[in-house]
């Protein structure tokens, strides 16, 4: 199974350069080359679990932020307006 990967992976780099080759870029082929030479490809991929965990714990910090922003601005109104003292009670939903 591994071959075969790096086999897809070869096929979209040799793509890649291509496409460059073909914009324009000069440097591409050299650059493919000297890391084809060193035995250095990258790889890079993103689990989609993980993915959607980050953006759900990302979503969570920022409602978070948007709660305390909210309440330091009510208790900053009701002090500025007489300084009421009210227990505030906000529902989290």
């Amino acid at each position: 199974m591994y071959s075969s990967h790096l086999a897809e992976e070869l096929g979209k780099f040799r793509d890649l350069v291509v496409e460059a080759k073909d914009k324009g870029v000069e440097i591409a082929a050299a650059v493919a080359k000297k890391m084809l030479d060193e035995n250095m490809l990258i790889f890079g991929a993103v689990d989609e679990t993980s993915a959607t965990k980050t953006i759900h714990q990302l979503t969570e910090l920022q409602n978070a932020r948007v709660r305390f922003a909210y309440e330091k601005y009510v208790i900053l109104t009701l002090e500025f307006f007489g300084g009421l003292n009210f227990e505030i009670t906000f529902l989290v939903i």
